[in-house]
């Protein structure tokens, strides 16, 4: 969405998610890289992307 040329900021909040599966950390991931901000997510969830950033890498 663009509001007078300038992209507004998104943000996924994730303090509800207690469970996700590997496609759901890579989403994440693709999220993050693509400036999207990620908001009161697990610890357990922030690991494992850090992981999965470094195997694809």
């Amino acid at each position: 969405m663009q509001v007078d040329g300038e992209q507004l900021p998104i943000a996924l909040d994730l303090e509800g998610v207690t469970l996700v599966d590997i496609e759901a950390v890579r989403f994440l991931n693709t999220c993050k890289k693509g400036g999207v901000e990620l908001l009161h997510y697990r610890p357990y969830i922030w690991e494992w992307m850090i992981r999965e950033n470094a195997r694809e890498e």
